[in-house]
């Protein structure tokens, strides 16, 4: 073995390995990405990219994950799956209206907020209880109309 007092060992210094990211464009704002639009690189990335990848559509704001509200309108694409659940919902705005023993479905009363019963007329005899955003039946009544007096 050899004596090594006049050697000088040199330590390896710790190697810094660049940490790759992922991140998601945000083309509309609302905090959510595209999970088809991403940048994959070191460091963050210019402004409008995220780091999740939840948006159902990126080209309306008003389309992301928790949306409670409905709408009459589709979102850009057809769609009126607002809340990114896979399920198209919208909100139906026509009040119905009954002429000449002819119907025009609708709400009858006030239009409903969403997640609150009301009436929908389906034709001039029968009223349905409904529950928004979809039509579905809770209870059905009767509607009994005077006629000729």
């Amino acid at each position: 073995m050899q004596n090594c007092s006049h050697c000088c060992i040199k330590e390896k210094e710790p190697e810094t390995i660049p940490v790759t990211e992922i991140w998601y464009k945000d083309s509309d704002g609302d905090g959510f990405g595209d999970l088809n639009n991403k940048y994959i690189g070191e460091g963050e990335p210019d402004s409008g990219y995220v780091k999740n990848n939840k948006d159902c559509y990126d080209s309306n704001a008003d389309a992301k994950p928790g949306q409670t509200n409905f709408f009459g309108v589709h979102r850009g694409d057809d769609s009126f799956d607002y809340d990114c659940n896979g399920v198209s919902q919208r909100e139906h705005t026509q009040k119905g209206e009954c002429s000449d023993g002819t119907a025009d479905q609708g709400w009858e009363g006030d239009i409903p907020s969403p997640g609150q019963t009301g009436n929908w007329l389906v034709d001039c005899d029968r009223i349905v209880k409904v529950f928004p955003p979809k039509i579905e039946i809770v209870r059905e009544t009767e509607r009994r109309v005077q006629k000729g007096r």
